[in-house]
């Protein structure tokens, strides 16, 4: 969070057991930070360590490089693997529900539309591309 100065309000994820290597992308929703990291790892609005979701790995359910992460209207968690190509989405207790399909060069942000598509950015693809539900 920032102050009206710009100074930090306070930081969290650079101690401990869950400590974060490269955080990616971060959404804050149902009062918990959501973290993009080698796996996505939730933290509460004080920044304690609440619980990971997936691992790295190249199988459904697993990330290579997750990027940018968004709640649907249904609140589930779908998250950009930008070396895997595809976008996944998850239950927000962590249960795996689907993915895009293989037309993805690397997907990198991700966004909600008003009626419930998906915006996601293509960087190697040098496209935007809007996805159905």
């Amino acid at each position: 969070m920032l102050a009206k100065n710009g100074s930090p309000v306070f930081k969290f994820g650079d101690s401990g057991s869950e400590r974060l290597f490269g955080p990616r992308g971060c959404i804050f929703h149902n009062s918990m930070f959501i973290v993009s990291d080698k796996c996505l790892k939730l933290f509460d609005s004080s920044g304690k360590f609440l619980r990971k979701i997936g691992e790295e790995g190249e199988a459904d359910g697993q990330f290579e490089d997750p990027w940018g992460l968004c709640v649907d209207g249904q609140g589930n968690i779908v998250v950009c693997d930008y070396e895997r190509g595809v976008v996944q989405q998850f239950s927000i207790e962590g249960h795996f529900t689907g993915k895009s399909v293989p037309t993805l060069k690397s997907p990198r942000g991700i966004a909600v539309m008003p009626d419930g598509r998906f915006i996601v950015t293509d960087n190697n693809g040098h496209k935007v591309f809007v996805m159905n539900r």
